[in-house]
């Protein structure tokens, strides 16, 4: 990605802010310097440094981008792509997004309020958190989204979950308890009920998957409803709640088997081959989270 080299930490890249549309230079660490080795129930990647020195830099600390002149804080994909999860055209969003961003004064403030002015080279739990916040914030800014289009609220949070999971097990715990706390005292009336505890970040991703898979039209049109009610099901047995997993993992196998049934019909290659193979394999691991859900005695 951009124009970094194999040995560096970060890898540069311009990209349009997509509210003020300032192109502006964004760093991502370098993918090369570590290996995913598994992932928890969560999806949460476990990782395999290449070298102990690099892993002081926490991948989920740079996750969210934020633009310099605005202040609006989202992901790559959402910063690309502003309208890729929702049900409404780049016109309307752009006309919401600039609003919030430079009309509205509790949006204002909340933006400035997270605006984090730390080099990436030395970000830290405490400037991720507020980007994290502040993403989360803006979106929820559009009801649409909050009540339909929920997906990218709902990564967000699943990311979210991870970072606080990360936090609270270092020993920069108690310098994101304080900025929560100093949080609270600058925004005030503007934002009271944000998220400061990982099982609290990881209800409200499942809340938000929930709603998108059940009332929007985005997982049909990017064809993702059963990875989403696989993951569903994944955030319930993470939280401890096996009978609300269990139900999520058997609709999910049902539903999986129906979608192999209709490939079957159609005339067999290679790729209609491929396409059953990839769903068994999609069946079998749902059936192994199932066994996992039976709730301990």
């Amino acid at each position: 990605m951009g124009n970094g080299s194999e040995n560096s930490v970060f890898n540069a890249e311009y990209i349009d802010c997509p509210v003020c549309g300032c192109k502006s230079e964004h760093h991502f660490l370098n993918e090369s310097l570590f290996e995913v080795t598994s992932e928890e129930v969560d999806l949460k990647p476990v990782l395999k440094w290449n070298k102990r020195i690099h892993a002081k830099y926490n991948p989920h600390l740079y996750y969210i981008l934020q633009c310099p002149t605005c202040f609006f804080s989202g992901d790559v994909e959402f910063f690309r792509k502003p309208t890729n999860d929702f049900n409404f055209s780049v016109k309307l969003f752009d006309r919401k997004a600039k609003e919030l961003a430079f009309t509205d004064p509790v949006t204002s403030r909340v933006l400035t309020v997270m605006k984090a002015d730390t080099p990436i080279m030395d970000f830290n739990f405490t400037d991720a958190i507020k980007r994290y916040l502040s993403a989360i914030f803006f979106l929820r800014q559009f009801s649409s989204i909050v009540e339909k289009d929920s997906m990218a609220l709902g990564r967000y949070c699943l990311h979210y979950s991870w970072l606080l999971k990360d936090l609270f097990n270092s020993g920069f715990k108690e310098d994101g308890l304080k900025l929560f706390r100093q949080l609270e005292a600058k925004l005030g009336e503007n934002w009271k009920d944000f998220i400061i505890n990982p099982e609290d970040a990881l209800k409200q991703a499942l809340l938000y998957y929930e709603t998108c898979l059940y009332f929007s039209c985005i997982p049909e049109k990017m064809d993702c409803e059963l990875e989403m009610l696989q993951l569903v099901g994944r955030l319930e047995l993470a939280l401890g709640r096996f009978r609300q997993a269990q139900d999520a993992f058997f609709k999910c196998i049902r539903n999986t088997y129906v979608k192999i049934e209709e490939l079957q019909k159609h005339d067999m290659d290679d790729s209609i081959r491929a396409k059953i193979k990839k769903w068994n394999l999609f069946a079998e691991q749902t059936r192994s989270f199932l066994k996992a859900s039976k709730e301990p005695a």
